[in-house]
């Protein structure tokens, strides 16, 4: 639109213009084509600003992703070595009780065995004391069928 204004302005400047306006008309056209290199230089500062700025902004924003981020992965890393410990000391605690089971079920075993051996001990005394009085009544009985045979006999 700028453009069209100028080359309006410049069309109606020469429409006008004469010989001794030549002069004139090439200054007006060299300060409207400065002018127009001013407001392109002008125009072209305002978008390098904008992009500087864009950039500013997007490095500012990936510099907050990067620390969220950051401290996610640290967090996560904590969180980690926590459950790491707990895993660590449930292993310790069921290694522990696993050892005074086995040392509960080994005391266990050795009580029975006491037990069974005191019960072969004590049974062995039975069947001794039994089979000291099978023999005692074996010998009463023949000391008493030796008595009835003497008696039969007399």
């Amino acid at each position: 639109e700028e453009k069209k204004k100028g080359a309006a302005v410049v069309v109606a400047n020469n429409a006008g213009s004469d010989g001794a306006n030549d002069d004139e008309a090439k200054a007006r056209k060299a300060e409207e084509a400065r002018i127009k290199k001013l407001e392109a230089a002008r125009i072209k500062e305002i978008k390098d600003e904008e992009n500087r700025v864009k950039k500013e902004e997007a490095a500012r924003l990936k510099a907050i992703k990067d620390a969220e981020n950051k401290d996610k992965k640290e967090e996560a890393a904590r969180l980690k070595a926590i459950k790491d410990a707990e895993n660590k000391i449930k292993k310790e605690e069921a290694a522990k009780q696993k050892a005074i089971n086995d040392a509960e079920k080994k005391h266990r075993k050795q009580e029975l065995e006491k037990e069974n051996h005191q019960e072969q001990k004590s049974q062995a005394e039975i069947d001794r004391i039994k089979a000291q009085q099978r023999k005692e009544k074996a010998e009463d009985d023949a000391r008493k069928a030796e008595v009835r045979r003497s008696k039969k006999q007399a």
